[in-house]
Formats: C-alpha cells, structure tokens, sequence
C-alpha cells in the first residue's frame, strides 16, 4: 500500500544527445546545405575542373573510418550524428566526401544507412554495404562495420607485406644501376680523356665496364621502351578488354614465386568474405559476388561469376567451386564436407586461416630468396665498378711516379 503524505516523483526527461553532438550535425547540415546550393548554380571555384581534386585516402584509412563509424553506432542512439562527425573529420578528403553524402541521405530519409553506402562503391568495398544489408536487419550495423574493417585490414596486411618482399630487392637493385650508369657517363670518360692525352689506354676491366655500360644503355633504353608502351597500352586500350584483363591475371598467377604468394592471398581474402557474408545469412550467390569482386583479379572474379551462373543453373552446388588453379582440389573436398555436415562456416574460417597462414609464409619465404640474390647482384655490381674506377687512378699515379 502507497503512502498517501509521499510527494510524486516528476516523469524523467528522455535522455539528450550532447551538445557538441549536436552542433556537429547541425555544422553537418549546413554544410550540405551549402553543397546543395552551389551545386545547382554555377560553380564558384576558380581552378579549371582537370585541377579540382579531393585528397585521396589509403585503404587503412578506409578501414579505421569503417571501424570508428561501428564503434560510434553500438554507443550512439542514431546514425546521423555518427556520420556527422566521420565526415567533419575527413573533410576535405575523397572519404569526408562520401560520409558527406551518406549523411546527407540517411539524414534526409531517401536511403537507410546499408543503401547509402552501396551508393560509394569507389570508396567503400561491396563488403562493407553487404554486411551492412544483414546488420541493419538485425540491429547489429556496429558489428557488421567492425567485421568489414577486420575483412580490409586482413587483405591489406597480406599486400603490404607482398609489397615490401618485392619492392626492398627492386630498390636497391635500382640505386646500384642509377649509380654504375653514373659512374660510366660521368666518371670513366673523365679518366679516357685523361690517359688519351698521355697516350695511354684505359685499363682493360675499365674498358670492359664502358663497353657493357654501352650494351646497358641500349638494352635498357629499348626494355623501358617496350614496357612503357606496354603499359600505355594496358592503361588505354587492354584494360577495357575483358579478355586481355583475364589473361594478364593468369599470368601473374603463374609468375614464379610471386604468383603463389599471390594466390595464397586472394585465397585468404575470398573465404574470409565468404566466411562473414554466409555467417549472417547472405546467400550463397550474393557472397561469391562480393567475393569476387573483393579479390581485385579479372581471373578469379570470371571464375567465381562462372560459377554463381553454375548455381543458377542448378548444374553444380556451393562446395564445386574448386578447378584445381585458383582454388586447390583440396579446398574444394574440405568445403564439401563442411556443407555436407553443417559445418560450412567453420570451414570457411579454417580455410581462411589456413590460407593466410601459408601467404604470410611464402612471403617470407619470397624475402627470403630475393635478399640474398640482391644482395649478391649488388655486391658484384659494385665491387666491378669500384675496382675500374680505382684502376686508372692506380695507373695514373704509377705513371706520374715513373715521370717523376
């Protein structure tokens, strides 16, 4: 029984965003409000249209926006004021653009937040507004977000580290080239003068090193030639072509060492995806879509897209995805005895796993074979330089000695 004297509590007020929330998205909106302006009038910038750029992002940056914008959702009543504040963070940046215009229409009500974001496909990958589709479902977007960051920032780790084992050799090995071209356009005829004018010549290794700097400058000019043209004609005209764009990818799946390593890392990043779309519910044809068009090889994306068609067709099931070159038999058995028993994600995560596993290790591997072959290049390269040099200082000083 209630006490009659006892004074009644005042209902509670519902609770506010912060203030600076607020003044972000109202800094935000009008913000876009000013875009939308000048966007339907004439354009007000004074630099022609080829000079009106936005600063690029990286993908790591893509990743922890991504990652911040889950964070933010799983803490945040709403969606706005999360991308208000991602957006004032990158201005000025190709990345506060597209969180720009996600805000502005969620903000307005035309698309939810997964649609917005399949409306940035050249920033944000298919993985992110996929998860998205599912997350916003379900309620968990914050998580869908953190699990598309995890899927970039694993991709991304495998190519940097790809990168670095490839690029550390190809430096140095083009510092030492940059240097004996240097030394044979610059320093040796110096020396050639000097002894013509004894009437001497140049020391036989010195000679040797003219010569084939002679062979390297012509075999050089026309290799640089024969690649420049080469990618001139890739950037213009075969990159349009969808079988030159699928002949290339097979190629550099073949490429010695460096193909494998490659392979292990696309395999990693397909069944990383597969693994997150069909673990919330995606089907089978919208997650090898997304697949391929993650994994960035003309290649694999034909082969998967050839496969989705299969599924359509109903002439093979999930589990036949396996050809034996971009993705071994032996995948293909595990992943058709994970769906057999119902263990289909589990398999897909231990794939990735072990996929990733064995691209980190032939990476390794790969740096460990390019070094030592560098390095020796190198040293060969040197030591031959520096003795020719060295040699007709020698002999110049023997000469002025014996004049002496």
């Amino acid at each position: 029984m209630t006490d009659p004297n006892l004074t009644p509590q005042p209902p509670r007020r519902p609770r506010r965003q912060p203030r600076r929330a607020v003044r972000v998205e109202q800094r935000i909106t009008r913000q876009s409000e000013r875009v939308t302006v000048v966007g339907e009038g004439s354009a007000k910038s004074w630099r022609p249209s080829w000079l009106q750029y936005e600063k690029s992002n990286k993908r790591n940056e893509i990743s922890d926006a991504v990652r911040s914008l889950g964070e933010m959702l799983e803490t945040s009543r709403g969606e706005t004021v999360p991308l208000a504040t991602l957006a004032e963070q990158y201005h000025g940046s190709e990345l506060g653009g597209a969180f720009q215009r996600i805000y502005d229409l969620v903000q307005s009500g035309q698309k939810d937040l997964a649609e917005a974001f399949r409306t940035e496909p050249k920033i944000f990958p298919k993985v992110v507004g996929d998860l998205l589709v599912v997350g916003t479902r379900a309620g968990t977007s914050g998580i869908s977000l953190q699990k598309a960051a995890d899927i970039i920032d694993e991709g991304q780790d495998l190519t940097h580290k790809i990168r670095s084992a490839v690029m550390q050799p190809a430096i140095l090995l083009g510092v030492i080239i940059l240097f004996l071209y240097a030394v044979i356009l610059f320093v040796l005829p110096t020396f050639a003068t000097m002894f013509k004018s004894f009437g001497k010549p140049l020391p036989p290794l010195s000679q040797a090193v003219m010569a084939s700097g002679g062979i390297l400058g012509w075999a050089g000019g026309v290799a640089v030639l024969v690649i420049g043209g080469w990618f001139a004609y890739y950037r213009w005209w075969g990159s349009k072509n969808d079988v030159v764009r699928v002949k290339v990818a097979r190629v550099q799946l073949r490429v010695p060492f460096i193909g494998q390593v490659i392979r292990a890392q696309k395999l990693t990043q397909i069944f990383s995806i597969l693994h997150g779309l069909l673990s919330v519910g995606m089907s089978e044809r919208d997650a090898l879509e997304t697949a391929a068009e993650a994994s960035g090889n003309p290649a694999i994306q034909k082969h998967l897209r050839d496969h989705i068609a299969f599924l359509e067709q109903g002439t093979k099931e999930f589990a036949d995805i396996a050809d034996g070159f971009y993705i071994p038999l032996q995948a293909g058995f595990l992943l058709r005895n994970g769906f057999n028993s119902g263990r289909e994600e589990q398999t897909l995560q231990n794939l990735a796993t072990a996929y990733k596993r064995n691209a980190v290790k032939r990476a390794d591997n790969l740096t460990n074979l390019l070094e030592p072959v560098a390095n020796g290049v190198v040293g060969v390269i040197f030591a031959a330089v520096l003795i020719a040099v060295y040699l007709p200082v020698y002999d110049l000083f023997l000469s002025m000695t014996q004049v002496g």
